[in-house]
């Protein structure tokens, strides 16, 4: 008997097969189908043997037996095949293809196996040479030339679709079996085929299917990479799962070690370990979900994954969780959390919209001069447009522009079009001195806003004079000396600066002294307690003393009446700003604004 080939494969796929048995794995259907692979070409090389020895000893075997094992074996080899186009689908599929699609390809298997079993098969031995032939025989090449046709023409097909390195190894598999099916037709006595199935398959292992690839060496837990490829396939099949994220903090004292034998004793749970000191938990069970109690480690739980339709959604509400992460809390992802993050995904695409057709507008709130007796500024506010013509608050927008940086940008498109707007209209004829223009705290920590500013300035051919920047306690808390250099560039240029915003938080005179400021602005809840609480109007009347005695301007916001109008006056403040004048406007509703009330105090 020449079985050298077959015994040899026989090994080769015996030990892949113990060795992928005893390996841990994820569960994806790539390595369930890879599983289905290894045991069918293990019991088709055993099947090989066996049929060659049938073949030998034939004499000494019932003829029905020993041809049931050659179809047998034959038959495998169809079977094969057939696996070999279901795991070049799984990128696509992931084990559930289209029924129309897995109707025929069973339709197709049946039928060349119950050819193969019903059609003769000839035997031919001669020494050591032995082989099968015959009517069956060609069935089964037809079958497997068949499948091996379609597998080839699917990936061309869905080209994209699958992954590069499948494409590679499942096209390479079945170029190894088409050579060796080939040299077997011309050359029957060299029986290559099984052996070739061994080696397509070895490189399969090798190539994407080693569950050591899936392994964090670190922890001996599954990895990132694997954790995602396994969600995106539920997501893909349909499966929901709950999820746990734990995040440890700089300051937890159990070891990761200690951390992962808690977890593995979670029943039916998978660990993954992201990169740093983070792990997935993942139960296909929904109703066996916990959050594991690890002192020092904060927790993300999505007890139901159908709060978004995808792996790529999934991401982005657990980067967007994370930024809301409060140490020692559990933040829950359900239904209204995820809809707040989509309302917020879509209020960032409509401010990028607006952005670039230019739906963003400036509104401005006048300001009143109580020693002028006219509106000598105003604050530049930012408000967007949607197609349809109606306006977004900024409190929509504005925390989304912060949190996803597009508040520089915009902050730099508010700043242009008030520099178009002033010149254009030529303001500083009708009595403005300048236009106040906010500074978001991004901005207020970028290197380059000097330079940004002057070159704005520059293109719209305005003098600097004509624009104060407010700055806020919070901008000059976090990049002060950033802040400094840049403020002292443009204040060499003839820029201005205010403090906004003053009375909230932790405001107090130090952030004066130590910002060069020209103007206070209060904010207007400061400005109302002056008028509803004895110890803020105490505290207020001293604050404004000192100002004053700095040298610096103050501006009282969100002055409503004519009594507070009054009642800031008397206190000693410069500049009114609020609902008793005039609400935020559109930009030439604020043009005759100021014509009207201007020319009634005479200043135009």
């Amino acid at each position: 008997m020449n079985i050298t080939a077959q015994l040899c494969g026989l090994i080769i796929i015996g030990l892949l097969v113990g060795f992928y048995n005893r390996l841990r794995k994820v569960g994806t259907r790539s390595e369930i189908v890879f599983s289905w692979v290894l045991n069918m070409i293990l019991f088709c090389d055993a099947m090989d043997i066996l049929s060659i020895i049938g073949i030998t000893y034939r004499a000494y075997l019932p003829d029905l037996l020993v041809n049931f094992i050659c179809k047998l074996y034959i038959a495998s080899l169809v079977w094969i095949t057939c696996l070999g186009l279901n795991y070049s689908g799984v990128d696509i599929y992931h084990g559930r293809w289209p029924r129309r699609m897995a109707v025929l390809a069973q339709v197709f298997l049946s039928g060349i196996t119950i050819l193969i079993f019903a059609l003769p098969i000839h035997i031919y031995q001669e020494g050591r040479i032995a082989y099968t032939y015959g009517p069956s025989t060609i069935v089964t090449y037809a079958g497997a030339l068949g499948f091996i046709l379609a597998t080839t023409l699917f990936i061309l097909r869905h080209w994209n679709a699958i992954s590069p390195a499948r494409r590679k190894v499942v096209l390479l598999w079945m170029g190894i079996w088409m050579a060796a099916a080939l040299i077997q037709m011309l050359f029957p006595q060299i029986l290559a085929v099984s052996f070739a199935a061994v080696v397509g398959c070895t490189i399969m292992f090798i190539e994407l299917e080693n569950p050591e690839a899936s392994i964090d060496k670190s922890t001996g837990c599954f990895n990132v990479h694997s954790f995602w490829l396994y969600v995106q396939e539920q997501y893909q099949s349909g499966q929901a799962f709950a999820l746990v994220v734990l995040t440890q903090q700089p300051e937890a004292k159990i070891s990761v070690a200690a951390v992962v034998a808690l977890l593995e004793k979670l029943p039916n749970a998978r660990i993954f370990k992201n990169g740093g000191d983070e792990f997935f938990i993942l139960w296909n069970n929904r109703e066996e979900w916990k959050i594991p109690e690890i002192p020092g480690w904060d927790a993300i739980a999505v007890p139901d994954s159908r709060v978004v339709d995808g792996a790529t959604q999934l991401s982005s509400l657990l980067q967007y969780a994370a930024v809301f992460r409060i140490q020692g809390e559990t933040i829950v992802i359900d239904e209204k959390f995820a809809e707040e993050k989509r309302n917020r995904d879509s209020m960032e695409q409509e401010l990028k919209a607006a952005m670039e057709e230019d739906r963003v507008e400036v509104f401005y709130q006048p300001i009143y001069s109580l020693q002028n007796q006219s509106f000598t500024s105003a604050e530049a506010l930012v408000r967007i447009r949607r197609k349809d013509g109606s306006l977004i608050p900024p409190m929509q927008f504005v925390p989304i522009a912060e949190s996803t940086g597009l508040i520089q940008q915009l902050g730099r498109l508010v700043l242009q079009k008030t520099c178009r707007f002033i010149r254009e209209n030529d303001l500083l004829r009708q009595g403005i001195e300048y236009i106040e223009v906010n500074l978001s705290v991004k901005q207020c920590e970028d290197k380059q806003l000097a330079a940004e500013c002057m070159e704005i300035l520059d293109k719209e051919r305005l003098d600097a004079g004509a624009i104060n920047l407010e700055i806020t306690e919070t901008a000059s808390v976090r990049s002060e000396q950033i802040l400094l250099e840049n403020m002292q560039l443009l204040i060499d240029c003839g820029m201005s600066f205010s403090l906004d915003d003053f009375g909230t938080g932790r405001s107090n005179l130090n952030y004066i002294m130590n910002m060069p400021v020209s103007i206070v602005k209060f904010d207007r809840s400061f400005t109302q307690a002056y008028f509803t609480n004895e110890k803020a109007r105490a505290v207020l009347s001293g604050t404004i003393e000192t100002i004053k005695n700095l040298g610096l301007k103050i501006v009282a916001e969100g002055v409503e009446t004519e009594h507070e109008l009054n009642g800031m006056g008397d206190a000693g403040v410069d500049y009114i700003q609020g609902y008793y004048f005039s609400k935020p406007l559109p930009a030439f509703d604020f043009l005759d604004f100021i014509r009207e009330k201007n020319r009634v105090s005479g200043m135009v």
